[in-house]
């Protein structure tokens, strides 16, 4: 039996992996390493912790497997996904057969927003332990437990420690909320530590560029050499479909005060990502960048004079480009009567400092839909989304407008409605993501409502043959909508087969956001007995590949 801690926490070897989408993505153009995990290496390696991140996508799942069969780990982390909860668990229980065909113990963690947020789920599937929130500390604090006795039972080991979920004795479940996020701990995050890590940028800029071929569509400006950055604790708003809200609340078990970095504090990290990786482009990955507030706005406005001014004094090169995912409302300005306007010095200064993809959290041209509880943004008329869309196309920026098709309260006329009033936008350079359905998320206003019916997903434990029910979207109420939705994954990858095959397009390579959504605005058509939409939808394809 070794007894010198030292010599066991240099054999204590974690790897964190993360998530495993069971197919290939034709949207995901945006690979980047994974902030979280990167962090987490770090922290771990500042306390003598070895630790390796695993890719699904760029690295060799059959040399994981192997490196985990020789008992290279003691401990392995996932950052799970509710929307890959299936093939998450799937990888989880391949990693956890090497494991056993290795003879080590090994301890198996799920972290992450849906692993806090279903955390009993994730535990009754195979993990033996959930990291609640941020877990730079609360992981830390597992290695020093697990390093001392790795053959205590889990209820042993971690009853007292803050920021985990796990299953007793009894399979009765125990949850110890994180330590409350302060501002100070936010910056360390989000800022200190972004410049102390060595993340591997390059090697996914080389990733993409085998893939990237057949990007650049509707004059999209599509940077690869582009970094991402995060810059605010939580979204503000409260969507009937998102969960991201209430993420830290639901670790934390109370409230959390918003936290944010500085203007001047982004220009810092821009300026060292340029000088430490070349970085050409940057996306400001906050769900709502500018946060729909005064002080958002004002920040925002801020960083671009920041940015104009450091390019102007060659700290920055002048063609450096900037994107971020915002709500519209947040390009409007209101008198004290709640009448609205564009906000046209926002626009101004962000095409000075040349951002040029926004992404907007559109979600309906439907009046009706906006009110709906699924969507619940009564806040903005689809008037006013019109407004800054062509707002923001006046000003040379690029839109890409995100909606979602199966909105539960849609109706076929609707549905005919977001294809008429996107193809008219498409006529100017623009692009479009398109969610299939109204997808459930842990942690939603919207999960769990009677109101709100699922279909689901059956997963078969491979070793106890039990299955587990994963909730996967919001059934339409529409039947003829329902109809549409059950069929639309399907007929769109039969659209977008025809589409590599008439431009003799290479499988491997990833498909233009907008091919995507015109493939699915034909599948709509399609499934609905709409020839003329469908027409309208093929000749927009046509003239948008024929320009390139």
């Amino acid at each position: 039996m070794v007894t010198n801690i030292g010599e066991i926490v240099e054999r204590l070897k974690v790897l964190l992996s993360t998530s495993k989408c069971a197919a290939a993505d034709v949207n995901y153009d945006a690979l980047a390493p994974h902030l979280g995990l990167y962090r987490l290496k770090n922290h771990l390696g500042e306390n003598n912790f070895q630790c390796d991140v695993f890719d699904v996508e760029l690295d060799s799942e059959k040399n994981c497997i192997e490196n985990v069969e020789r008992g290279l780990f003691a401990i392995i982390g996932v950052s799970v996904t509710h929307w890959n909860m299936a093939s998450d668990l799937d990888f989880l229980w391949k990693l956890k057969g090497a494991a056993i065909k290795s003879g080590q113990k090994c301890l198996f963690i799920a972290g992450g927003q849906s692993a806090t947020q279903n955390y009993k789920q994730w535990l009754e599937c195979g993990f033996d332990l959930i990291v609640l929130g941020y877990g730079e500390d609360t992981l830390l604090n597992i290695c020093e437990r697990y390093s001392k006795n790795r053959e205590a039972p889990i209820w042993e080991l971690f009853h007292d420690l803050r920021g985990v979920a796990f299953l007793g004795q009894n399979g009765n479940e125990f949850f110890n909320p994180s330590v409350p996020l302060t501002k100070a701990e936010f910056e360390r995050l989000s800022f200190t530590q972004v410049m102390e890590l060595d993340l591997p940028y390059h090697r996914y800029w080389d990733h993409l560029r085998e893939k990237a071929s057949y990007l650049i569509v509707n004059n999209r400006s599509y940077v690869i050499e582009n970094a991402r950055l995060y810059t605010s604790n939580r979204c503000l708003a409260t969507c009937g479909f998102c969960g991201c809200v209430t993420f830290l609340q639901d670790a934390q078990g109370a409230k959390v005060p918003f936290s944010m970095l500085s203007a001047s504090q982004i220009l810092q990290l821009i300026i060292y990502h340029v000088e430490r990786y070349g970085a050409k482009s940057f996306s400001f990955n906050d769900e709502d960048f500018l946060l729909g507030n005064r002080i958002g706005i004002e920040r925002g406005l801020k960083l671009c004079e920041l940015i104009s001014e450091s390019k102007k004094r060659g700290e920055i090169p002048e063609d450096t480009k900037f994107s971020c995912q915002t709500r519209p409302r947040n390009f409007f300005i209101w008198d004290k009567n709640r009448n609205g306007s564009l906000n046209h010095k926002l626009l101004e200064e962000m095409r000075k400092a040349r951002f040029h993809n926004i992404s907007l959290g559109v979600e309906t041209f439907s009046e009706r839909l906006l009110r709906c509880p699924s969507i619940n943004k009564d806040d903005f008329t689809t008037d006013n989304i019109h407004t800054v869309l062509k707002g923001i196309m006046d000003y040379g920026l690029y839109p890409s407008m995100n909606l979602i098709v199966g909105i539960p309260e849609s109706t076929k006329d609707d549905l005919r409605e977001m294809i008429q009033t996107t193809l008219d936008y498409l006529k100017r350079p623009c692009q479009v993501c398109l969610s299939n359905e109204m997808r459930a998320f842990p942690g939603a206003p919207n999960w769990h409502s009677k109101d709100f019916p699922t279909t689901y997903k059956t997963w078969t434990n491979p070793i106890t043959g039990q299955n587990s029910k994963i909730i996967f979207y919001y059934i339409p109420k529409d039947e003829k909508v329902a109809v549409v939705i059950g069929q639309l994954e399907k007929t769109t990858n039969e659209m977008l087969d025809e589409v590599r095959v008439s431009n003799n397009w290479d499988n491997l390579q990833l498909m233009p956001r907008t091919v995507v959504a015109l493939s699915k605005f034909k599948a709509i058509a399609k499934i609905m007995d709409e020839g003329e939409l469908l027409q309208r939808a093929d000749n927009m394809m046509v003239k948008m590949l024929s320009q390139g």
